[in-house]
């Protein structure tokens, strides 16, 4: 149990350093629970979610990271990144 809190305090202090900064995001889709909130994956393999349209998924977007908790980092759509995968 002491580890399990530690690894949570590590991981929301790694994590909240994060808010304010925009972070590149593969979208992998929707949520089951409410499908106008996408999750993704940073470069750090980090899990953001944010809602967003579900036809996001498998493109990469910027996203502003607003708040945080030990696992996953929460925020919005600030811009599209790039082309969706396997397009060009």
């Amino acid at each position: 149990a002491e580890l399990m809190a530690l690894q949570q305090e590590h991981g929301l202090e790694r994590l909240s350093a994060m808010v304010g900064q925009v972070q590149e995001v593969l979208v992998e889709g929707a949520s089951l629970r409410d499908e106008r909130v996408l999750f993704g994956r940073n470069l750090a393999f980090d899990r953001l979610v944010f809602e967003g349209d579900p036809a996001l998924a498998d493109q990469f977007v910027s996203i502003e990271v607003s708040d945080a908790t030990a696992l996953t980092l929460h925020g919005r759509v600030v811009e599209r990144a790039a082309a969706p995968l396997g397009a060009g």
